[in-house]
Parts: structure tokens; sequence; C-alpha cells
């Protein structure tokens, strides 16, 4: 069984968290569980949060900006493609 605080359970159910680190900085305490793993399918769920909980909001806003230009490359791909599909039905009229 792992123990510890909240916020390090979520880092670590997230993956932002390494075990061992955990464990050795006593940030975490493993122990023998008698629920063995009944819990465990449960806690990852339980324990995921959005990365905006823990205070990263440089690497929320790195994302939200890589999302914008992404969708902005797309929007504009889509509008250069039907700009020349137009562009060649008005070639073909002539």
């Amino acid at each position: 069984m792992v123990a510890g605080a909240w916020l390090e359970m979520a880092k670590l159910c997230s993956g932002q968290l390494s075990p061992v680190k955990a464990v050795s900085q006593k940030h975490l305490k493993v122990t023998p569980s008698p629920h063995g793993l009944t819990a465990l399918a449960a806690a990852g769920y339980a324990l995921s949060v959005p990365p905006s909980f823990y205070g990263d909001e440089e690497e929320v806003a790195r994302r939200r900006r890589r999302a914008q230009v992404t969708v902005g490359v797309a929007v504009g791909v889509i509008v250069v493609l039907a700009w020349s599909r137009h562009r060649r039905r008005v070639r073909r009229r002539r």
C-alpha cells in the first residue's frame, strides 16, 4: 500500500512523480496492504486531476498555445485547399 499526501498521490498516479523518487524522498510511504489489489483499479481514476491543479500554469499555457497553433494551421490548410478547389472549378467553367 502506498500512502501519502493527496497531491503527491495524484502526481504519482498521473505519472508526474516517480515512485522510487517519491519513496526515497519520503513523500510517500509503502506498507503491506490488508486490501490487496482491490483498491488499485479505482485509485488512478479517483486521483486523476487536470495539470492545472498542480500549479503548473506555464505547462498548461504552453499546451494551450500549441493547441491554438495546431488549430490555426489546420484552419489555414482547409482555407487554402477550399480556395484552390474553388479556383479550379472557376477555371473549368471558362
